[in-house]
């Protein structure tokens, strides 16, 4: 049982750093669509965000386009329903859930402590292990039902934008604050499957801060000292046109 456990905590971790990086996507575009919105940033503010990323119109455009499009693929991985038919085929957290409702009765104190020999406290970590029960199963599928409106917007825009480009208008796509709601679901679903089976949690709870913050310094940066970096280049073209000259 040690190679399914180990499997299982495996699936887990790689989840884990799949969302930290849907995470960062995700507050990385908001954060960006904000410094531009005057009515969250100001208009003067707003006005001169603006200006400094039309200066860089490309590049900004693309960046925001494909951090959109990057947690809005990472949600649909994260919510992508297991297909009976290919069990185990995709890592998701339906996959997740499943899995663990398949095995729960082999996920012992046992297996835990043959698959972490090296984990510090590993004993008393064991003492107190009960796994994943059948209720923990059923609250985490009420969660999921909780949300089945939210997760059919998602996957409409998955199907028909995401992985194909459909001629036909869909729905209105997910908003700001719907795709948060998502992201906090995965977090709870994920952490509540890890805390049974590996008594670990992941923590996000710095990565808004964090992402926010550098975005707003890339575009403070850009603003504040690119006339100064266009006098140096300036000056090095004078020079270089003087030095040709002779």
């Amino acid at each position: 049982m040690t190679k399914e456990f180990k499997k299982i905590q495996e699936n887990i971790k790689k989840l884990a750093f799949k969302l930290l990086h849907g995470y960062s996507s995700f507050y990385i575009y908001d954060k960006l669509m904000s410094l531009k919105a005057p009515n969250i940033v100001g208009i003067q503010e707003a006005k001169i965000n603006r200006a400094t990323m039309n200066r860089y119109k490309d590049f900004f455009n693309s960046t925001i386009y494909a951090h959109k499009i990057c947690f809005l693929l990472i949600l649909s991985h994260f919510f992508d329903v297991e297909k009976q038919s290919r069990p185990n085929n995709t890592r998701s957290l339906f996959q997740l859930k499943n899995n663990a409702s398949r095995q729960r009765e082999k996920f012992t104190a046992e297996a835990f402590l043959a698959s972490n020999p090296d984990r510090k406290y590993i004993e008393s970590l064991a003492e107190g292990y009960k796994g994943i029960s059948a209720e923990d199963i059923t609250e985490i599928d009420q969660l999921l039902d909780q949300n089945k409106p939210l997760l059919k917007k998602l996957k409409d825009f998955r199907d028909t934008k995401l992985c194909h480009y459909d001629m036909r208008e869909t729905n209105t796509p997910l908003t700001i604050e719907e795709a948060k709601q998502l992201f906090q679901l995965a977090e709870k679903i994920l952490n509540k499957i890890s805390q049974k089976l590996s008594h670990e949690s992941w923590l996000f709870r710095h990565t808004d801060t964090e992402a926010e913050r550098y975005t707003t310094l890339v575009i403070d940066h850009l603003t504040r000292f690119e006339p100064y970096r266009k006098k140096e280049i300036d000056k090095k073209f004078q020079k270089l046109k003087k030095q040709s000259s002779h």
